[in-house]
């Protein structure tokens, strides 16, 4: 209709202007009468000169003119209109895409379409009111749906409170390097080794109401090794340990929802680096954590945590320093301390992070006895015999006698025996100080965030022993196992002694990061430097897969690729040497994919 109208339109124009410039044949007459008149009555006169046909062509030009304007006037309000009846058809389509998505996504069966489509091309419209109202009584279908499924799934929730999950990592691990020796004449040649490892873990977590909350992991592994969930492919097809690793429960009460208790066997709930802790530990005992917003232009978040992990109870006997009635007294062994934590927000693009922490190791001792324990607890005194990483803390260590070997060659010597459970403690008290600082960038591309780690650390009790220890004790650079002397006129002669040096105890972390690993076809590459002095950490708990717990330089290169939603391939390449020695690097290299379920 609006088209008839609008050419109607031009045509009224066109035939205005068409009978405007006709003459009446009439007026015609009359004019013709009126100049014979003239004529007779008056003297000849200069005949009128006709109108040019430049001023004929101008005034018809100008009529022409205004009527192109018309037309595309015209012309643009029907463009117009054919836009926005173009970018309406959009928009009912994408209504009818997402009422698809949504039958699809809660089973709806469907329905008469809630749009009528509009045929296209010149005069389309759309549907009035009878569509809007099947729409909208579609997407009020579809919220009763959504919300009795809402129901549904809490009703559910609160029969079975309990969420699933886990991963199982394939791992093939090549070394190769290390140190060269030279015993009793012949070569001892450089590390060369490949292993196939697994791990598995499995954990189960429930909300059990809005305050309490838990849950329990279980992981393969050695049950002598705290800091690792490896388990090598050997051992003539056996079957492998599948031991719990957590058990924890949670509170946070809804009166002072800052604070969370944890107790148990639990994930850490401190920041940290491996470079003080293993990934794969877990600790034990209580922790409690305060964690506070903060509404600044800079300062977001302040957290102060803190902490007590019992590691170990152990009765006294001779073999740790118990005598008379201190025989049968037990002793606790923990790790006390706390950390403050702070967020920050310089700009949109840099978000920062600092921790200061302390942890402070009570009757670290026992530890070295477990390290010097045999392969069997002790039934009396309750010595767990404990493995899993080469400790190069110094040891003091009294000797039990001399015996004479034969090395291989053939050549005798002497040797210091030192009794395995047999007395044994650290030169070295541990208090670490332990300072992070962590630094986030966005960069401009949401799949390559960077990431740039600092961590420092002291042990503010360095040698701390070495002034209470035995007349006759023997300081070595680890466990000593059997100290071999060179003998003096056949006489034993005792083996030369290490000392405790009381500045070799700080540790330096870098790390630096880009990517993720959270989508399909994400990349993450990474870079470590760590340098650790000997005396810096415990060296029983901290990173399980470099050269040696401490003591040391190591290099760490990291790849990774999100090849499907769960699964992840990586590469790890780790390159130490023991510091203040010309050894060769000793070089691992860690393939691994995983499965997350």
């Amino acid at each position: 209709m609006r088209l008839v109208l609008t050419w109607m339109l031009i045509l009224s124009t066109t035939a205005a202007s068409a009978f405007a410039g006709t003459p009446d044949k009439s007026d015609a007459k009359k004019d013709a009468k009126a100049v014979s008149a003239s004529t007779e009555t008056r003297p000849p006169a200069k005949p009128v000169e006709p109108v040019s046909e430049a001023a004929a062509a101008t005034d018809a030009s100008s009529s022409s003119a205004s009527m192109e304007r018309e037309l595309q006037q015209l012309k643009d309000l029907l463009l117009e209109q054919s836009r926005e009846l173009e970018s309406q058809r959009s928009i009912l389509r994408e209504q009818n895409a997402k009422i698809d998505a949504l039958e699809k996504r809660y089973q709806i069966a469907p329905t008469d379409s809630a749009v009528v489509s509009a045929p296209r091309g010149e005069g389309a419209a759309i549907a009035g009111a009878a569509p809007q109202e099947d729409s909208s009584q579609k997407i009020g279908k579809l919220e009763t749906e959504v919300g009795n499924s809402s129901k549904t799934v809490e009703a559910i929730k609160k029969s079975n409170p309990f969420t699933f999950g886990g991963d199982v990592r394939f791992r093939v691990e090549p070394f190769w390097g290390g140190p060269v020796a030279t015993v009793a004449g012949q070569s001892v040649n450089p590390l060369e080794q490949v292993r196939t490892r697994v791990r598995l873990r499995f954990n189960a977590d429930a909300k059990i109401n809005d305050q309490l909350s838990g849950g329990f992991s279980v992981a393969s592994g050695d049950i002598n090794d705290p800091i690792s969930t490896n388990q090598t492919l050997s051992a003539y097809y056996t079957r492998k340990f599948f031991l719990l690793d957590r058990f924890f429960i949670k509170y946070n009460p809804s009166f002072f929802k800052p604070f969370t208790l944890t107790v148990g066997k639990f994930a850490y709930p401190f920041y940290r680096t491996e470079m003080t802790w293993d990934n794969d530990l877990n600790p034990e005992g209580a922790a409690q954590m305060l964690a506070f917003g903060v509404h600044t232009p800079i300062l977001k978040k302040i957290t102060v945590v803190g902490f007590e992990l019992p590691f170990n109870n152990v009765a006294g006997n001779a073999t740790n320093g118990g005598s008379g009635a201190n025989v049968r007294r037990v002793n606790s062994s923990f790790v006390y301390g706390g950390q403050l934590g702070t967020n920050w927000e310089f700009t949109p693009a840099w978000k920062a992070a600092a921790y200061i922490a302390f942890y402070d190791y009570h009757r670290a001792d026992s530890i070295a006895l477990a390290l010097n324990a045999p392969n069997t607890p002790q039934q009396l005194g309750n010595i767990f015999r404990l493995g899993g990483s080469t400790v190069q803390n110094v040891f003091a260590t009294v000797p039990t006698g001399a015996v004479t070997t034969t090395l291989p060659g053939g050549v005798p010597t002497f040797s210091t025996t030192f009794t395995p459970g047999g007395p044994v403690q650290f030169a070295s008290k541990f208090g670490l100080l332990d300072v992070i600082l962590r630094n986030d960038f966005k960069t401009g591309w949401d799949r390559f965030p960077a990431v740039l780690l600092f961590d420092y650390v002291q042990n503010t009790r360095a040698c701390g022993n070495v002034s209470s220890l035995p007349a006759n004790a023997v300081l070595s650079n680890g466990l000593p196992g059997y100290s071999v002397s060179v003998p003096s006129g056949g006489l034993f002669t005792p083996p030369a002694s290490v000392t405790c040096n009381s500045r070799q105890k700080h540790g330096y972390w870098v790390e630096a990061r880009v990517g993720r690993t959270q989508e399909r076809g994400d990349w993450t590459l990474a870079y470590t430097f760590l340098r650790i002095e000997r005396e810096a950490v415990m060296g029983a708990f901290n990173f399980s897969d470099i050269r040696q717990s401490s003591n040391v330089a190591n290099h760490r290169a990291e790849v990774f690729y999100q090849a499907h939603r769960n699964v992840l391939l990586e590469f790890t390449g780790l390159f130490g040497r023991p510091l203040g020695t010309s050894e060769r690097f000793l070089k691992r290299l860690q393939m691994d994919i995983v499965y997350k379920f």
